[in-house]
C-alpha cells in the first residue's frame, strides 16, 4: 500500500513554498497523513489501487496545504484512525469557511441572546428552513456550513470563532432526522450564546458520546432543549406519558414547533426508539441538503 502512495505524482508547486526542499517536505507530510487514513476510507476515495482518483487526492492535498497553520491540531502524529477522519472532515469545513469569508460580504457578528434561539426554533415548522438557514444566520454574522459526514467519522458538528470574530457552525447531518438537525443547530448556537469567548479553538461534537461531567456541553444541552421546548411547558406535556400521536400533535401545535422535535425528545428521554418513528423519519435532511 505504501508503494501505491509513493507512486502519486502531480504538481504541488502552486500550493507550497517556492523552495524545492520545502515542497518535498510538504509532500512527505502529506504522504504521512495519507498513510494514517483508515484503509476503508482510502479505498472509498480511490486513493490506493490501480484506478486511483487523482481528483480526490488533489482535493485532500489542497485542503491539507490550505490548513497549514492548523495542521498541528488537525493532523498530529499518533491520532487514532477515527481522529484522522474527524480532522479530515474539519479541514473541509475550514476550506468552505475560507471561501465564504472571501467571496461573501459577511457582516460583523451581532450578539445573539437566549430569546433569539427560542424565536429561531419556531422555524422548525417549515421543513425547508434548513435550506434558508445559512443565509438567515449569515445576516447575523454567523457562518453556517453543511459538510457531509465522512463514513465512520464520529462527528455531528463543530463550532468555533474565526479570525474575524464570526462564529462558524458546521453540521455533518450524520443522522438525517429532523429532531437531530434542530437539536444540533440549537446546541451549537447555545455555545455561541454562552461560550463565545471560549471558541477560539473548535468544539467538535459527537452526540453519541455524552459526558455529564462536561460543564460546557451540559450547559449547551440545557439551553438547546429549553429553546426548543421551554422547561415549564415540557413538564405539562401529556404525550410524554400517553405516547399517543394525537396528544403529541396537539402539544406541538400549542407551542409552535415541529412535532418531530417533541417525538425525538420523548424517545431520547425514555430510551425507547420505537415510538413515533413515522413522525421523526418524515423527512431525510441529508437528501434535502446534499441531494443524496
Amino acid at each position: 500500500m505504501k508503494g501505491d502512495i509513493e507512486d502519486i505524482d502531480f504538481s504541488f508547486g502552486k500550493y507550497s513554498s517556492v523552495s524545492l526542499h520545502d515542497e518535498y517536505k510538504e509532500f512527505l507530510h502529506f504522504r504521512e497523513y495519507l498513510e494514517s487514513l483508515p484503509p476503508d476510507f482510502k479505498r472509498s476515495k480511490g486513493i490506493v489501487g490501480k484506478n486511483r482518483n487523482y481528483e480526490n487526492i488533489s482535493e485532500l492535498f489542497t485542503s491539507f496545504c490550505n490548513n497549514h497553520s492548523k495542521r498541528s491540531a488537525l493532523f498530529r502524529k499518533g491520532k487514532s484512525a477515527d481522529d484522522v477522519l474527524v480532522s479530515t472532515w474539519l479541514s473541509f469545513v475550514y476550506d468552505k469557511e475560507r471561501i465564504i469569508s472571501s467571496i461573501a460580504d459577511v457582516p460583523r457578528y451581532q450578539k445573539i441572546l437566549k430569546e433569539d434561539l427560542v424565536e429561531l426554533a419556531k422555524n422548525s415548522v417549515n421543513e425547508k428552513f434548513p435550506l434558508m438557514a445559512p443565509k438567515s444566520l449569515l445576516s447575523l454574522g454567523i457562518i453556517l456550513i453543511y459538510q457531509e459526514a465522512i463514513p465512520s467519522a464520529k462527528t455531528d458538528g463543530v463550532v468555533y470563532v474565526n479570525e474575524h470574530g464570526n462564529p462558524v457552525i458546521a453540521m455533518s447531518l450524520r443522522y438525517s432526522r429532523l429532531d437531530n438537525y434542530w437539536f444540533t443547530l440549537l446546541h451549537e448556537l447555545s455555545h455561541v450564546v454562552l461560550h463565545y469567548e471560549q471558541l477560539g479553538s473548535p468544539i467538535i461534537e459527537d452526540f453519541d458520546e455524552n459526558s455529564p461531567d462536561d460543564l460546557i456541553e451540559s450547559q449547551a444541552d440545557r439551553l438547546a432543549l429549553d429553546s426548543l421546548i421551554p422547561r415549564n411547558l415540557w413538564r405539562g406535556c401529556i404525550a410524554k406519558e400517553s405516547l399517543k400521536e394525537k396528544d403529541l400533535l396537539m402539544f406541538a401545535k400549542e407551542i409552535g414547533i415541529h412535532p418531530a422535535i417533541i417525538a425525538g425528545r420523548i424517545r431520547n428521554e425514555r430510551k425507547t426508539y420505537s415510538h413515533f418513528s413515522k413522525i421523526v423519519n418524515s423527512i431525510n435532511f441529508r437528501e434535502l441538503v446534499f441531494n443524496v
